[in-house]
């Protein structure tokens, strides 16, 4: 028997036994109620009629209980937590191994992988949902209170500096640029001006929000010629065009951000002010 036989054969069982496992645990998920995330959001989810939020407590797996239900759900969200696609995690393995591949050569951010969802050992009134592993408390969505941490997620390195972390979410998408004037960015619904005093790296503070956009100008940065993602950048420019790459916000040492914070366009950081 040739050793290229036997190495087929033990991929062949290796694969039958992956598919086997993968229908039985469809099977297992269709005795329970089945739950769906809501539209346009990555911290909510309907189970039983009844809506739940996702915080960033977590339990270990000795405190899980019973299994109740499942989501079997991938999202790939962007850096600001922006839903990209949303996609059914079930038996058909090599379609969902084809998505992902595709997706991660799109330049996805990150991809949300919900599994399964579990009563906890010590409550009765509140759930767990496996989300990459992690089991993440969820809660009735009309008990929430200020004190609660609704969920983000960390996304490791970023395109400026692959050491850092950041915290990305829902809290991180309250910085806008304005669509008609690409000079000003709008925070909280205020506007703020893109001075041009520069702020130096040691006087950045806590990372805030990030951008990862490109905007093509005219010469007097007045009128808006094209406007697309990061990784959409062409790197073609004329005389009579500016191109600004809108990246990280930063807080600036000392500084309320509700009065002053930094923003890097192309290799520096500006003051954006009131």
């Amino acid at each position: 028997m040739s050793k290229k036989f036997i190495y087929n054969l033990i991929i062949f069982l290796l694969f039958i036994n992956i598919l086997t496992g993968c229908s039985a645990i469809a099977v297992h998920s269709e005795d329970l109620i089945k739950s769906r995330l809501k539209n346009n959001d990555i911290t909510r989810f309907i189970y039983n009629d009844n809506e739940y939020i996702i915080l960033n407590d977590t339990y270990n797996s000795e405190q899980l209980g019973q299994k109740i239900s499942s989501i079997d759900q991938i999202r790939v969200v962007n850096l600001k937590g922006h839903i990209l696609t949303s996609e059914p995690l079930d038996q058909h393995l090599l379609t969902y191994l084809d998505t992902m591949n595709k997706l991660n050569t799109e330049h996805s951010q990150f991809i949300l992988t919900y599994y399964n969802i579990y009563l906890p050992l010590e409550d009765d009134i509140n759930l767990i949902v496996d989300i990459n592993g992690s089991y993440h408390k969820a809660i009735l969505a009309d008990t929430i209170t200020q004190e609660d941490v609704i969920f983000t997620f960390i996304l490791p390195g970023t395109i400026d500096d692959p050491e850092r972390t950041m915290l990305i979410g829902p809290l991180h998408d309250a910085f806008k640029l304005n669509p008609i004037n690409p000079t000003q960015i709008i925070f909280d619904n205020t506007i703020y001006q893109i001075t041009t005093e520069q702020v130096l790296t040691e006087d950045l503070d806590e990372f805030l929000s990030a951008f990862y956009e490109k905007i093509k100008l005219t010469v007097d940065n007045t009128q808006i010629l094209e406007k697309a993602g990061f990784f959409d950048i062409d790197w073609i420019h004329t005389a009579a065009q500016a191109t600004w790459f809108y990246g990280d916000i930063f807080k600036i040492n000392n500084v309320d951000p509700n009065v002053s914070f930094a923003v890097k366009i192309n290799n520096n950081y500006y003051k954006v002010a009131k």
